[in-house]
């Protein structure tokens, strides 16, 4: 495996492509391709980019993923490709150019028919030795492992609330792994268990969502994120014989950086082999929830863990404490 990649970012010069390019540039020796429809858009944020960052690294090109064949054409030239375009009508028709072409695949979309296509697609795909991973950045990427995470500290959890704008979704399931609503559509289930150890149904015997982007002051005690991105897990469950509550919440002043932030630890695992799977993959499914908060630390995001207890191990806490902002 060259240690060196080609990375195609779709909607390249938009403002999530533009952030997810500025931390790969800065997190990796990787190469950089910006494309969308607008060559000279593609080619001026390049050069924006290139003046900012040693070494010419940063390209631009043209592809209109409406055309197949133009779409199949430009990804033969690369490892990875990162869809970062806001409109999911061709998220089905990007996978399959990236299985055509034999390149892995990253999309940071939120849409039933777009996974319905990548479930279509699974047996191919992991014939060819590809992996695909779907559903990255906040929602629900970040927002399930915030759950993972909490989930950590319980001997049995019995509900995650992911907190955000007025109203809320309740449902109860007997085998609930992830679940998660999308902007605009109902909460759906995703997942098949393989990442719990104790029996599901004395674990998830509730789990609440809401997704937000922009709050308002005073909602469910989160602070105002009129002008950036907050999101807040609050788990309840019992811990070492005692009924507790841990709250964990991300923060960052700008959404689009945020969600560069939540997807490049995706990315770079991918590329580096850590996650390399084949098949398709929730990123939610595939990350490590303690690395990936550490990394999210790393990279910008604001993260904070609140109300743990004083019976906690001492060990965690001392290693910890440069994560997280606990709160008792």
């Amino acid at each position: 495996m060259k240690d060196t990649k080609s990375i195609l970012i779709l909607g390249g010069y938009g403002r999530t492509g533009m952030e997810i390019a500025k931390l790969l540039l800065r997190e990796s020796r990787h190469n950089i391709v910006l494309a969308g429809r607008d060559l000279f858009k593609a080619s001026r944020a390049a050069k924006r980019l290139n003046c900012k960052h040693s070494g010419e690294r940063v390209t631009g090109v043209q592809v209109n993923v409406a055309f197949k064949k133009q779409l199949t054409s430009i990804l033969e030239d690369y490892d990875l490709v990162i869809d970062s375009i806001p409109v999911t009508a061709f998220g089905g028709q990007i996978a399959r150019a990236a299985l055509d072409v034999g390149i892995d695949y990253v999309d940071l979309t939120t849409n039933k028919e777009k996974l319905l296509s990548l479930n279509g697609l699974d047996v191919e795909i992991q014939a060819e030795g590809l992996t695909f991973i779907t559903n990255a950045g906040i929602v629900p990427g970040a927002s399930f492992l915030m759950a993972r995470y909490l989930f950590g500290f319980f001997d049995v959890l019995d509900a995650v609330t992911i907190g955000g704008l007025p109203g809320e979704e309740t449902h109860s399931y007997r085998s609930v792994v992830g679940l998660i609503p999308t902007p605009g559509n109902s909460p759906f289930i995703f997942g098949d268990g393989s990442e719990v150890k104790k029996p599901i149904d004395s674990i998830f015997r509730r789990l609440r969502a809401r997704w937000f982007r922009r709050l308002p002051r005073d909602c469910d005690g989160i602070p105002d994120h009129r002008q950036g991105l907050g999101i807040k897990a609050t788990a309840k469950g019992v811990m070492n014989g005692r009924e507790e509550q841990l709250r964990l919440t991300l923060e960052h002043k700008d959404p689009y950086r945020a969600t560069a932030i939540a997807t490049v630890p995706c990315v770079l695992e991918l590329l580096d082999g850590s996650i390399k799977k084949p098949g398709v993959h929730m990123m939610g499914h595939v990350l490590d929830p303690e690395r990936y908060m550490e990394n999210l630390w790393d990279m910008g995001m604001a993260v904070s863990l609140q109300g743990l207890p004083d019976t906690w191990h001492e060990e965690y806490r001392a290693n910890e404490i440069r994560l997280v902002d606990q709160v008792a």
